[in-house]
């Protein structure tokens, strides 16, 4: 039979996983993004599909945007946009690194936005998508390094 690995990375946290196996159709099978390049959108955007992840990184002061696509189905869930701050001498002080959430089709020029996540615990800045502020298509949100260059894993 063919043989599979599973590599998992847990940081500084203590875990106990319990995985299970399933097989899909090949049609449904695809390779998220999850390291290398990242897929880029006609916006220059990042892609995210939910419930994977991408690394990233940004320069000091600089913005990273990425997109997520949902549909009406999606609706009946909430989503998590989290942003886990990987870099050494990680910090919770405000110009470490911001996540925010965009209304609407597009990034308003200004970059103003009320949902928003400005602190992080344990490293990591949340920002939900739920019934209230869902929309079907493109969200849009972006990430802004505070003074120094930072990198970062979002899910």
């Amino acid at each position: 039979g063919e043989e599979a690995y599973l590599a998992v990375f847990g940081g500084d946290h203590c875990m106990e996983l319990e995985v299970k196996v399933e097989s899909i159709a090949h049609a449904d099978c695809h390779e998220q993004h999850g390291g290398g390049e990242h897929a880029a959108s006609e916006t220059g955007a990042g892609v995210i599909d939910p419930g994977h992840f991408v690394y990233g990184s940004c320069d000091a002061l600089s913005w990273v945007d990425y997109s997520l696509l949902l549909d009406a189905s999606d609706s009946d869930y909430n989503f998590l946009i989290e942003v886990t701050d990987l870099s050494n001498g990680r910090s919770t002080s405000d110009d470490a690194l911001s996540l925010h959430l965009f209304d609407g089709a597009e990034i308003p020029m200004d970059r103003f936005t009320e949902q928003r996540a400005e602190r992080a615990v344990d490293g990591i800045y949340s920002v939900a998508i739920n019934l209230h502020n869902f929309h079907e298509g493109t969200s849009y949100f972006g990430i802004r390094c505070g003074a120094a260059a930072r990198r970062f894993r979002v899910v």
